[in-house]
């Protein structure tokens, strides 16, 4: 083993993990901005006071 090095090998762990998380969040951004759910009706109600307000 003489004039051999060894050379310090950088687990790919936290690589994999960075990249997994980075592509989570640009999908999760990608499929946001392609909801485009609308309301079927007006969800509007008149409000009027009653004797009970304060």
């Amino acid at each position: 083993m003489i004039g051999t090095a060894h050379k310090k090998r950088r687990p790919k762990g936290p690589i994999i993990l960075l990249v997994l998380i980075i592509l989570v969040v640009v999908g999760l951004f990608v499929f946001s901005g392609m909801a485009s759910e609308e309301p079927v009706q007006v969800i509007e109600e008149e409000v009027t006071l009653g004797s009970d307000a304060q």
